[in-house]
């Protein structure tokens, strides 16, 4: 390619520039070792020839090396090289220098009895042709200004002297340059492509670099949506779950009972679709924490069998749930959310047959395992059921089916505990999950409360509600007043000061964006000023599950932080927990054993 075209070419501009800046790299340790071969010829002819010609053409052959040492100095100064050719062809005029010096010598030197010191001075000139290859290569022209001139002049004498033996030397030392020649365009052609292959590499890594960047931006976006959006998601499904519990008492006919009992289970979907995609966002965001305590999990298999036995039921499944009296050391929400995960999932993938949950000590861990006889797993799928979106190929297309995050977060969340999470499966037979966790020291007991009917444990307490969304304030209410509540509602909390100095209140229940700006600390402080009560319980509902953790409200007393979508059962429960034991006049319902 022309040097025209070259600066036409950007890529072979660029090529040729990296193919100089090797060139260079090379030269001035090749130019220092170079000056030894003027002063060996020098201290070789000096008896033979007059010292003012070794002289000159000694001191003007190290003149051109030590220009050159000059020149790759002066190169590497730069700091960008705008004409990397003008710099080739700087190298090319030495190369063209030292072409003609050496060439020269082969007439100022020769000694026709002298044959070892012509057989020296022949292997100099040609050794240095050869020797410099690993540099010119890079750039040709340099290459032939000093082989073509340097041997051509050598082989033009070896004729002149008219003997026979001269003139076979001096056409083999042609054909020997033709030769070499050639070498050198194949060498040439090998380094750029080396070249080029490196660029390639280059480009490649840059281009999975800000593809990786790409998928971490998208991701990052996806965490921040759901993070923004947290609120405006969890508010709606929460008000209406507590519709769908507060039309409960309005449906007296068969049909409404279907239909509330229809409309139950959808909003139960979608609040465990809405509760796994939130999940998927904090643990992609590195935003769930996990608070381990030694727990007795007696408790959350009675709380297991009350809320899963009915689903089974409905399916005419056999469920069973045993030997949940064990002591283990783990963080007891997380485990929950996993067990619903898998006894869920065992439900709906099974048809005939039933459900099985079993909790066994062996050795220094405890093992909880999930039965179910099911359509089982293809020995193909392995790992590939812990992925995100995997759905079972024979029920995918169903409709119910959710969107396959599950197993997904039951595997990440094991992960984050420190628990193993492994499987077993037969197609067509079934499938058991065992989840290892270390086993932990005695723990108390939690008894499970029931929500009551109207009337019973909460009747005659006093709530001061505070929420800036009057529909899901209405219908909180509706539901604390069917407890037999008196409730007395605010949209702010700086609205709520007259109705917390003017009344006993027994309990606050603040939704956090009521009280945008302030820390949980601010909050709760807020609201004992108000109602000049240092100890007043206060619940504060978020639907934000990174800016108000549970730990924040740490050390404040009776205050408890639940995230939306509450359950109704579960809001009833944290309320009586807060208020401690009831008035004389109010009974609170006996714990439910399954």
């Amino acid at each position: 390619m022309s040097t025209q075209s070259g600066k036409e070419d950007p890529a072979h501009q660029r090529l040729v520039g990296e193919a100089v800046r090797f060139m260079y790299a090379n030269i001035a340790r090749i130019s220092a070792i170079q000056l030894f071969f003027p002063l060996a010829l020098a201290w070789l002819f000096w008896p033979h020839f007059p010292h003012s010609t070794v002289l000159l053409w000694s001191s003007a052959v190290i003149g051109v090396y030590l220009s050159r040492i000059l020149l790759a100095r002066a190169f590497h100064r730069q700091s960008t090289i705008s004409d990397p050719q003008r710099w080739a062809r700087y190298f090319t005029f030495t190369s063209l220098a030292s072409g003609l010096l050496w060439g020269l010598a082969s007439r100022l030197f020769y000694v026709a009895d002298a044959v070892q010191m012509q057989v020296l001075l022949y292997v100099l000139i040609v050794g240095v042709a050869v020797g410099s290859l690993i540099v010119t290569c890079y750039w040709l022209p340099a290459f032939f200004a000093y082989t073509l001139t340097s041997v051509g002049i050598l082989a033009v004498h070896l004729i002149s002297l008219g003997s026979p033996a001269e003139t076979i030397l001096a056409v083999l030392l042609v054909l020997y340059v033709v030769m070499f020649s050639r070498v050198a365009v194949q060498t040439r052609q090998l380094m750029y492509h080396g070249i080029q292959v490196q660029f390639d590499n280059v480009a490649l890594v840059q281009q999975l670099r800000e593809a990786k960047e790409k998928a971490e931006a998208a991701n990052r976006a996806k965490t921040r949506f759901l993070a923004s959006a947290n609120h405006d998601l969890r508010q709606p499904v929460h008000a209406l779950s507590l519709m769908t519990h507060a039309a409960r008492q309005e449906m007296d006919s068969p049909r409404g009972q279907r239909l509330h009992s229809n409309m139950s289970r959808t909003v139960q979907n979608l609040g465990q679709l809405l509760e796994s995609l939130l999940d998927l966002s904090r643990l992609d965001a590195d935003a769930m924490r996990v608070q381990r305590a030694h727990c007795n999990l007696e408790a959350l298999g009675a709380q297991l069998r009350t809320e899963f036995l009915p689903l089974a039921q409905r399916k005419k499944l056999r469920f069973g749930l045993r030997f949940f009296d064990k002591n283990v050391y783990t963080d007891i929400a997380l485990l929950e959310r996993i067990l619903r995960n898998l006894i869920g999932n065992a439900i709906r993938y099974t048809n005939v047959g039933g459900v099985l949950v079993a909790c066994r000590r062996r050795g220094e861990n405890v093992v909880i395992e999930v039965w179910d006889s099911g359509v089982g797993i293809e020995d193909s799928e392995g790992e590939a059921i812990f992925s995100e979106f995997y759905q079972c190929p024979a029920k995918a297309q169903e409709s119910n089916q959710g969107l396959g995050l599950g197993l997904s977060i039951c595997h990440r969340v094991a992960a984050l505990l420190g628990h193993q999470l492994s499987y077993h499966s037969e197609r067509g037979r079934g499938t058991v999950f065992r989840l290892t966790l270390p086993a932990g020291a005695a723990a108390d007991r939690v008894t499970c409360i029931k929500e009551p009917q109207c009337g019973q444990a909460l009747s005659g307490r006093t709530i001061v509600l505070i929420d800036s969304d009057p529909l899901a304030r209405e219908i909180l209410r509706e539901i604390l007043v069917q407890w037999g509540v008196v409730v007395h509602c605010a949209s702010a909390i700086d609205g709520a000061e007259a109705i917390l100095s003017g009344h006993d209140g027994d309990l606050v229940i603040c939704d956090c964006r009521s009280a945008a700006g302030q820390s949980p600390a601010e909050k709760v402080a807020g609201l004992r000023r108000m109602a000049g009560n240092k100890a007043l319980p206060c619940l504060l509902l978020s639907g934000d599950t990174h800016a108000l953790p549970e730990k924040d409200v740490e050390g404040l007393g009776q205050v408890a932080v639940m995230h939306k979508p509450v359950p109704v059962g579960t809001l009833y429960h944290a309320v009586v927990k807060l208020l401690g034991q009831p008035r004389a006049e109010a009974v609170l319902p006996p714990a439910q054993k399954a």
